[in-house]
């Protein structure tokens, strides 16, 4: 099967992704909509620009241990491309969620599925790290999940950025 689908063009690949998906998925609901992806639970329902096949497995892990309310306050410490931004604004409607990413390379992938979501007006962006002072320190950006102050990935680019504390940011 693999082989053929490598064949075929992607608006139909994707076709068939999504519906493998939705077989083997059962509590979300995956789709195609306008060249972006839809996924639904019971509890929220958000676009992206890639698909969550293989992250749905990490959103149920922190939902395990993290029940959020609909008056919740949400910190989002590396939100990478938003998706658990966007998972909790939709849990949080009434409270807010704080989406700290200094990655340049993955603050292009946050903004388009903030703007895929209608830009939630509970959710605020701070392009900035969080750390245990206020300053700069060293960042690698490696665009993924990868980018860290500790780790430099073979891709990544060193980078010097602005980090505020949590004790700092909500003082503000």
């Amino acid at each position: 099967m693999r082989g053929v689908i490598k064949f075929l063009p992607k608006f139909m690949t994707e076709r068939i992704k999504v519906f493998y998906y939705n077989s083997k998925q059962p509590g979300y609901k995956f789709s195609l909509k306008n060249n972006s992806y839809k996924t639904e639970t019971a509890s929220w329902s958000i676009f992206s620009s890639t698909p969550l096949y293989f992250i749905t497995k990490e959103i149920e892990r922190y939902e395990k241990y993290y029940k959020i309310g609909r008056d919740d306050t949400v910190i989002d410490a590396g939100a990478f491309n938003g998706i658990l931004s966007l998972v909790y604004a939709e849990k949080a409607k009434s409270g807010k969620v704080f989406s700290f990413e200094p990655d340049r390379k993955n603050l292009q992938g946050l903004d388009e599925n903030l703007n895929l979501n209608g830009n939630p007006k509970n959710i605020q962006l701070i392009k900035e790290g969080l750390w245990s002072y206020r300053g700069e320190i060293k960042f690698y950006e490696a665009g993924s999940v990868a980018s860290s102050s500790f780790y430099k990935a073979e891709d990544s680019q060193e980078n010097i950025i602005k980090v505020t504390s949590l004790d700092d940011f909500v003082e503000e």
